[in-house]
């Protein structure tokens, strides 16, 4: 069981600022583990490690300064981000109504969570399917996103898509394990999707070019901010 993993990143910038290489390096790790392919690592002076069909879940949290500043503009179209689900945080203050959770009983109240959550997958039998009224939201939700052509815009698109039938049916599990895809497990994972393009769009558009065209954006942000003479 040992290559399935939950992760929690909460300065990922540190690791951004030293992962400036794809091909050779973390980039391209990051996206063999998100496809599922078998692992094979040789570490000098040791056997090689196999981790067979792994499966990854990576939260993290990135100063948007840090991401500006680190993000290599190449990793956009090698689909590196396309794998990313990106959420903005909100303005508003969190307000404790209780005392605050311990992060060690917050992991281990997930840990049950996913365990219970295991049995009832394992207990389901046969395919997951899909109510013909959630395609249409699915559709309808596809339409929503445009079509622009632009590689990297297109390919986050894309994948994000395939993250909305896995979305809702995590949602449907939740709701009822045996039932198919119901419209209203859809709605819930386009609104979260939803929520994910616009992050991804503010992201990708506020770091993506070089350092002269990212100071031309600001600089044009700032000068129609001051509207007119």
């Amino acid at each position: 069981p040992r290559n399935k993993l939950l992760i929690g990143i909460d300065e990922y910038g540190t690791i951004l600022a030293t992962g400036r290489s794809y091909g050779a390096g973390l980039g391209g790790m990051l996206c063999r583990l998100y496809d599922g392919e078998t692992l094979r690592r040789v570490r000098s002076g040791k056997r090689m490690r196999v981790i067979e069909n792994p499966r990854l879940t990576i939260l993290a949290a990135c100063a948007y300064g840090m991401l500006e500043k680190y993000l290599d503009p190449v990793d956009w179209i090698t689909g590196l981000y396309a794998r990313f689900l990106f959420v903005q945080p909100g303005k508003s203050e969190k307000v404790f109504e209780e005392i605050p959770k311990s992060p060690d009983r917050e992991r281990d109240l997930c840990r049950a969570y996913l365990a219970d959550l295991q049995k009832e997958l394992k207990a389901t039998k046969g395919g997951v399917d899909i109510e013909p009224e959630a395609s249409e939201v699915y559709k309808d939700f596809r339409r929503k996103l445009g079509t622009s052509e632009e590689p990297t815009e297109a390919a986050q698109r894309e994948r994000l898509m395939t993250m909305v039938y896995k979305l809702a049916c995590l949602y449907q599990i939740d709701e009822a394990p045996q039932a198919s895809i119901s419209p209203a497990s859809m709605a819930k994972a386009t609104v979260l999707a939803a929520g994910s393009w616009n992050s991804f769009l503010n992201v990708y558009r506020g770091t993506s070019g070089d350092d002269f065209t990212r100071l031309a954006k600001k600089i044009l942000k700032a000068v129609e901010e001051c509207g007119q003479a």
